[in-house]
């Protein structure tokens, strides 16, 4: 089955191309970690913007980020409602933003940058479950497809009525597509089941094709980078 699609959302800085997949996906999740457990200050926001800070100097700013932004804005109101408290409600939803581009950002450089095969191979080589690792690739291509399929419809919806100044029919718009696009994914996360059942003769978990990995090899910087992940994390979370 041919798993190639395109996953060029961010362009792979140079700095971090001289590790090895494990070593980098092992360092996402060590950082997303630690950041997503952060109660927000002023001193934990300064520690967590470093490494986002240091990767946007390395690499350029992931276009995909802005449209990513915008959901986390849509969220932001929807929270700032929510809450009985309005000031509560909209500092929960600046820290759910703050968080979303930092994660964001180290999720994108460290894993989408490098490409599908090199990712697979990460988890081939991390000793995952192959029903685990096959359902990770197409969870994360569908991310993807979705992402791509949003911008489009946002990007026709646009340049059919760039006119539209009120806000309340662009929040409209907005939603229309959100909905649209989520409903079209999973009608096609359903074909692609149907699809693999049929393939394989029916054996639901039948996974032939998907061991392929390109060959991987651990070196001393590799270690550094999760050694210095783990001491980012402990300062963060305990300084």
């Amino acid at each position: 089955m041919n798993l190639e699609f395109n996953l060029s959302l961010a362009q792979d800085a140079k700095i971090l191309k001289i590790f090895d997949a494990r070593a980098r996906v092992i360092c996402a999740l060590i950082l997303a970690i630690s950041i997503s457990r952060l109660d927000f200050n002023l001193n934990n926001l300064i520690y967590a913007a470093i490494v986002p800070l240091i990767l946007l100097i390395f690499a350029p700013v992931p276009k995909i980020l802005a449209h990513l932004n915008l959901a986390g804005i849509f969220m932001l109101a929807l929270m700032t409602l929510s809450f009985k408290d309005f000031n509560s409600g909209f500092i929960a939803g600046v820290i759910m933003l703050l968080k979303l581009n930092f994660i964001s950002i180290i999720f994108l450089d460290f894993i989408a940058a490098m490409g599908i095969k090199k990712f697979y191979a990460a988890l081939y080589y991390l000793k995952l479950n192959n029903k685990l690792r096959v359902l990770i690739i197409l969870t994360l291509r569908g991310i993807f497809i979705l992402i791509n399929r949003f911008i489009c419809a946002l990007r026709a919806a646009k340049l059919r009525a760039n006119n539209i100044n009120s806000l309340k029919l662009r929040l409209k718009i907005f939603a229309c597509i959100l909905g649209m696009s989520l409903i079209k994914s999973a009608a096609r996360a359903d074909k692609i089941n149907t699809a693999m059942l049929l393939r394989s003769g029916g054996e639901k978990f039948n996974l032939q094709g998907f061991n392929q990995a390109e060959i991987l090899t651990w070196r001393t910087c590799d270690s550094l980078l999760i050694l210095a992940a783990l001491i980012y994390a402990l300062i963060l979370n305990y300084a």
